[in-house]
């Protein structure tokens, strides 16, 4: 059982986090605490983010939300990992190796994940991505079955592949 950050230790983290390699946290309260400093500074050093947050079976995900898919990605040159449990930060995928977008809680309706084009649009822009986990992640790609193959997705360093969610959404 992990304890839960004082309100101290969220303060001093937001204020120093511009300086931090490595982000993590499993807590509703300070990822509320951290995403705005995420999403309007830059992080020279930011090599990994790992966010864990859990629903109570009965209210939305914490940190899944439509207006997140929109929003602008953390500035982070040197980003390497990503991990996002019931949760999204928007993010530059152009220096990922490491991609993971999992969701544990009951399946989100449609409207809690990107559009289609919101989501091949983010998997285009990982070209240096090796390992890819995404697990409820996958939003109904069924509108875009006819699209032309100049429009596919190429991952060209791609070394390893887990998707888990319907089939239908895993085959599209």
């Amino acid at each position: 059982s992990s304890l839960r950050p004082s309100e101290d230790t969220i303060n001093f983290s937001v204020k120093h986090l511009d300086l931090a390699r490595r982000i993590a946290t499993n807590d509703a309260n300070a990822f509320e605490a951290i995403l705005p400093s995420l999403l309007c500074e830059e992080f020279p050093f930011l090599e990994e983010v790992y966010v864990e947050l859990w629903s109570d079976g009965f209210s939305p995900l914490p940190g899944l939300r439509p207006e997140a898919y929109n929003r602008r990605p953390i500035i982070s040159p040197r980003l390497r990992s990503l991990t996002m449990v019931n949760a999204f930060v928007p993010f530059d995928a152009s220096t990922l190796r490491t991609l993971r977008i999992i969701e544990n809680g009951p399946p989100p309706d449609d409207e809690m994940l990107p559009s289609p084009e919101q989501f091949l649009a983010m998997l285009r822009s990982c070209q240096c991505l090796e390992t890819l986990h995404l697990d409820g992640f996958i939003p109904a790609l069924s509108v875009l079955t006819d699209v032309q193959s100049s429009c596919r997705v190429h991952l060209p360093s791609m070394t390893s592949l887990s998707l888990d969610g319907s089939r239908e959404r895993c085959l599209a």
